[in-house]
């Protein structure tokens, strides 16, 4: 038993004629392709296209809102500078003609997207969605690019290629997995697997041995996208045997001892120190005067009193 973990990382068909840079009215071309022929969208054959222009809401009565100079209609670059984020319709133009609604073409960028699915009939099974895959289940890669599988060919023929490139534990790289051979692989379609071809077949993760991987889909043809379009997500994913993780041995935890508590001295009642009253000094009052309702008429007495006694004296 293996395991393998890891991430993974349209419209009608049209065709170019007679040759893959023959362009058609409504035909789809990409950026970096070059000496792409654009002399069929003339409305004139004495009037050579002198531009793209996208115009707004793809409407040529409204005002352009890109314009890709042409210098030689019937060798043309797609610079991606020059298309930047205004993918789309772009119609061809002359001073002398304008343009018109039916004198068009659609530019759009190259994608590739990868994922290891199961062999068919399974191609709806992404191999790392399954938890555990048996050395011996059958393999192939999906590789996803809607536009280019459409409308880069000639027909049934020309069409676009790429490599699926292994890169190994060690760091090398392939196109091989056991006797399955990923080179060159068409572009047929939106979806494209490796297993469909008959003299590909499928691969297992018993032919790759253990260790750590790659797979990517690298652009291999035509040679503008080898040389400047990015190539696809990395699956990067590990085959091992599956070896249970021991489990860790538990160390005996000594408790640490418990403190002996400090017995609380024992003290003796405490006899309260007797509390002092303090003797109260007699107070004598202070003699309260008489009135002077009374102090007169004594005084008066007095006098009769005194008087009396003297005339005894005499």
């Amino acid at each position: 038993m293996m395991i393998l973990s890891g991430i993974l990382l349209s419209t009608p068909a049209a065709a170019r004629s007679p040759e893959i840079n023959d362009i058609q009215l409504g035909d789809t071309i990409f950026v970096y392709e070059s000496g792409l022929n654009l002399s069929k969208l003339r409305a004139h054959v004495d009037y050579p296209v002198t531009s793209l222009r996208q115009y707004r809401d793809d409407d040529p009565g409204n005002a352009f809102i890109n314009e890709i100079p042409i210098s030689d209609d019937t060798s043309v670059t797609i610079l991606e500078g020059l298309v930047g984020d205004y993918y789309g319709i772009y119609f061809a133009y002359n001073p002398t003609n304008g343009t018109s609604a039916n004198r068009n073409v659609r530019i759009l960028k190259p994608t590739l997207e990868i994922d290891v699915v199961l062999a068919h009939p399974y191609h709806y099974e992404s191999a790392p969605a399954l938890e555990r895959i048996p050395d011996t289940t059958r393999l192939a890669v999906k590789i996803i690019s809607p536009d280019v599988g459409n409308y880069y060919r000639v027909e049934t023929t020309n069409y676009a290629e790429v490599d699926i490139v292994i890169t190994g534990p060690a760091g090398a790289e392939t196109t091989m997995i056991g006797n399955t051979n990923l080179a060159a692989v068409k572009l047929t379609g939106t979806e494209t697997f490796t297993d469909t071809d008959a003299n590909r077949g499928t691969f297992t993760l018993g032919q790759m041995g253990t260790g750590r991987y790659e797979i990517q889909a690298r652009w291999k043809k035509p040679q503008a996208f080898a040389n400047y379009a990015e190539d696809s997500n990395i699956i990067s994913f590990t085959i091992g045997t599956v070896t249970p993780a021991p489990t860790p041995t538990q160390i005996p935890t000594t408790p640490e001892p418990t403190a002996t508590p400090i017995p609380t001295p024992t003290t003796g009642p405490v006899t309260p120190e007797p509390t002092l009253t303090p003797t109260a000094e007699p107070v004598t009052p202070e003699p309260t005067p008489a009135s002077s309702a009374i102090i007169i008429p004594l005084t008066a007495f007095a006098l009769i009193l005194f008087s009396y006694y003297r005339r005894e004296r005499v």
